[in-house]
């Protein structure tokens, strides 16, 4: 293991770094020796290339050189906590630096000058970890634009890149700042959640005699949960209570249960901020499902946006599905399954059923369909897979219906069931033509050897993913499901009439998630449908499409000549289309007449025979193919937004969207007023950075 440590204290020649990026090496070496337990993250991305990275992170300059080695000019996370001996506060942009500023005049000023870094939209300020206190992760829990990243959190370090080309770098090139304790009442902030929610008074200083202990507790619990209190803090503060103040205590496991009893009631709801939550919720889901699989960003957008959707969809009128598919098995259906499982609205995952058990199961309970296996399910027995079919389609607009025979003997009826609702079909392949039409393609691929996931361990995130589909059915309020049932968002002209039909309920959704959602809901949407997984493959699709390329800068063919560029056509099922055999002018004809085409007799240069014209084609043309080979092009947009809410769990950096482009300055004084990003001229460079407030004197 020589090697590796002289990686970092040798001059680097043989990593490949970005255009005018410092060089990593020496800068992580030094955080390394600060004590920073550190590990590898994608190159300009925060996805850690880890597994397990809050055990794994380390401060040994070995094993940091073996994973330099393994991915060069990869950015380093930190991973917060205890191990690493600090905690960070993320200011983001100007609403953050708005939410400090008011904090400490609130607290008398009290500020320290330790040590910070700028990241692509704000600061990173790190403090000392306190001992006896565990410092949880959580977004705008202090204040709006103000995050905590603390146990079980990690923030990108200098020199990273963000994903949108910005270094981050020490305030003020001082890398070698110390790292001081947090103001005494940021630190109250941050470990006394209960006297933040409202003030709520713990009980008082007598004593509970026996016979009032429980009633008391659940009264104290009660109050705190009213306030929005989490599980956790309610049973410390009552196993607390009962220590100091129950004469004599209950035992630990009674108080426990009051506990639990009384965190099952939702708090009382206050004044809401619907795109704030919105947003928060999306990118907290998203977190949650690219912590164990490997998805694209418009794959990530459009489960997020289903997500949330799955539980206001009975206020539309169309109901997406999701299409999972791949080329080949282990490539994580059935494990993405298995996480919408966790937290879509009302789930139901099955692989097989009967169609009576289907139709019924949808009609009582109107579930999210999570369907596995479905290439098995449509190529096995014919009837259920036409039953399948017909619930699939039916099940689509809302109102639609299934119809079955019930009742015995003579009493034989047949009655309507209501087959409505979200559903995702997963398996190799593709659909039925039909239904296929009615779903947003997401096409996985086999991770390679390199990349890493997060094991999934469902008994590990069974709390996590708890928490966060308490948040979802919380979120679906009469006032937001009001705003959605009445929301016509704008659909993306690049989109089929159908497409549109499909995406019109996620774009809602992102609408009211706020602008930035908007633009990457209807990018990835139009990314998505214009991929390969999407490509329309019916056969009448496929000759028009293919006699259209024939035709290039022709005005007639003959039969014959036609068959000719057909069959010539590299990929075409045209050499083989007749039981191993070429297309004929017979089948040829036969296929059009779907399209009311039919050959006629045309004159050629030399000879007359029969054929078509190009103007045969032109309306079908016009009615079934795209007018242009490609999607038009969308603006780059960031694809998340800043977490905005509490989530007590192993939680990775907020992404910031950086709204402004201007050149990198020397550490200001800041805080003397909140700074509106403008752009300005800067020096020629091949990254250039953004503006950040720090804070100095006030």
């Amino acid at each position: 293991m020589a090697a590796p440590a002289a990686h970092w204290n040798e001059k680097p020649t043989h990593i490949m770094m970005p255009r005018k990026e410092p060089q990593r090496e020496p800068a992580i070496r030094r955080l390394a020796e600060r004590g920073f337990r550190l590990f590898p993250v994608a190159a300009r991305e925060k996805r850690p290339l880890v597994a397990e990275w809050p055990e794994r992170a380390t401060c040994d300059l070995e094993a940091l050189g073996a994973w330099g080695l393994q991915f060069p000019g990869c950015n380093w996370g930190l991973a917060c906590g205890p191990g690493s001996g600090v905690f960070v506060l993320d200011v983001d942009g100007n609403e953050g630096a708005a939410s400090l500023i008011g904090l400490i005049k609130d607290h008398g000023h009290e500020w320290t000058d330790t040590l910070n870094a700028k990241t692509a939209r704000g600061s990173h300020f790190y403090f000392s970890y306190p001992a006896d206190v565990v410092i949880r992760n959580s977004a705008s829990k202090l204040a709006r634009g103000l995050d905590v990243r603390g146990e079980g959190g990690y923030v990108l370090v200098p020199p990273s890149v963000h994903p949108d080309g910005t270094i981050y770098c020490w305030a003020g090139a001082r890398e070698d700042a110390q790292i001081l304790p947090a103001p005494a009442w940021l630190l109250d902030m941050l470990t006394a959640p209960v006297q933040r929610m409202g003030q709520v008074p713990v009980g008082g200083g007598d004593s509970i005699p026996q016979g009032q202990r429980n009633a008391e507790l659940a009264s104290i619990a009660g109050a705190l949960r009213r306030h929005g209190a989490m599980p956790t803090t309610i049973q410390a503060a009552l196993l607390a209570e009962n220590t100091a103040r129950c004469s004599p205590p209950l035992p630990e496991l009674e108080v426990r249960e009051i506990a639990k009893s009384v965190s099952r009631y939702a708090p009382t709801p206050g004044p809401t901020n619907d795109e704030y939550e919105t947003a928060a919720l999306l990118e907290d889901v998203r977190n949650f499902i690219c912590r164990f699989v490997l998805i694209s960003d418009p794959q990530a957008t459009a489960l997020c946006l289903f997500t949330l959707y799955s539980y206001a969809a009975e206020q539309f009128e169309c109901a997406p599905y999701l299409q999972v598919t791949s080329a080949e098995k282990r490539s994580g259906k059935s494990r993405l399954l298995e996480l919408l499982a966790l937290v879509v609205s009302r789930p139901w995952l099955t692989s097989r059923t009967s169609a009576a058990a289907l139709v019924r199961k949808l009609n009582s309970g109107h579930p999210t369909l999570l369907l596995d296996e479905s290439d098995a399910a449509f190529s096995g027995e014919r009837e259920y897979a036409e039953a399948l079919r017909g619930v699939l389609n039916a099940g689509h607009r809302k109102g639609g219906k299934a119809s079955l025979c019930v009742g015995r003997s003579c009493d034989i009826k047949v009655v309507d069931f209501d087959v409505f609702g979200p559903k995702v079909i997963a398996g190799i392949g593709r659909l039925p033509d039909t239904v296929a039409d009615r779903a947003i393609p997401i096409q996985l691929l086999r991770k390679r050897p390199s990349e890493n996931v997060e094991r999934f361990r469902p008994r590990l995130i069974a709390q996590d993913a708890a928490d966060l589909r308490d948040r979802l059915t919380q979120w679906a309020t009469e006032g937001r499901l009001e705003i959605l049932r009445r929301a016509f968002p704008k659909l993306p002209e690049a989109l089929s009439d159908r497409q549109q039909d499909v995406a019109e309920p996620l774009l809602a959704v992102a609408d009211l998630a706020g602008g930035e959602w908007g633009i990457a809901g209807r990018k990835a949407l139009i990314d998505l449908y214009g991929g390969t997984a999407a490509a329309d493959d019916s056969l009448g699709v496929k000759l028009l499409s293919d006699i259209r390329v024939a035709f290039d800068g022709r005005d007639r063919l003959g039969s014959k000549e036609l068959i000719a560029l057909l069959v010539e056509m590299e990929g075409s099922p045209w050499p083989e289309f007749n039981k191993g055999r070429e297309l004929t002018a017979n089948t040829l004809a036969r296929l059009l007449r779907r399209f009311e085409i039919a050959p006629r007799t045309i004159r050629g240069e030399t000879d007359t025979s029969k054929g078509y014209l190009r103007a045969f084609f032109e309306d079908a043309w016009s009615r079934y193919l795209d007018p242009t080979p490609s999607f038009p092009a969308c603006s780059n947009v960031t694809s998340s937004q800043p977490v905005r809410t509490l989530e007590e769990t192993q939680f990775p950096e907020t992404s910031h969207a950086t709204p402004v482009t201007v050149s990198r300055s020397e550490s200001e004084p800041l805080f003397k007023g909140v700074v509106t990003p403008v752009t300005v001229e800067g020096p020629v460079q091949a990254t250039r950075t953004t503006k950040n407030v720090v804070i100095g004197e006030l």
